[in-house]
């Protein structure tokens, strides 16, 4: 049987430069693919197209457009009230948890 040729320090460095620059490659190609993913996904889900708007202002709000130009004046107003939504409520168990406690010896590793 051969013994197995030891490698120099140069091979060895040589080595850990390859491995060092593998890592950083893969580490940087994630982050570009991340950023890749991100903007496809933004610039193809522009959101739900159903959904309501809802005003910042939780009580109400009254909203007055003028639109004007050379021939007509249109001026309307309109009032929107947004219902303030439910709190969740946390309710007790229905029952109160119990414990057992018994005599035991616990042991890891060997036998």
């Amino acid at each position: 049987m051969k013994p197995t040729k030891r490698i120099s320090a140069a091979e060895r460095n040589r080595a850990v430069r390859r491995l060092r620059s593998i890592t950083v490659g893969t580490a940087l190609a994630a982050i570009a693919a991340s950023g890749a993913f991100a903007g496809i996904a933004a610039a193809s889900w522009s959101g739900n197209p159903t959904a309501d708007v809802v005003p910042a202002d939780s009580t109400g709000t009254d909203t007055t457009t003028t639109t004007t130009d050379t021939t007509s004046t249109d001026t309307s107003s309109s009032t929107t009230t947004v219902q303030p939504t439910a709190t969740p409520t946390i309710r007790p168990a229905a029952t109160p948890a119990t414990t057992t406690t018994s005599g035991g010896q616990v042991t890891t590793g060997g036998s």
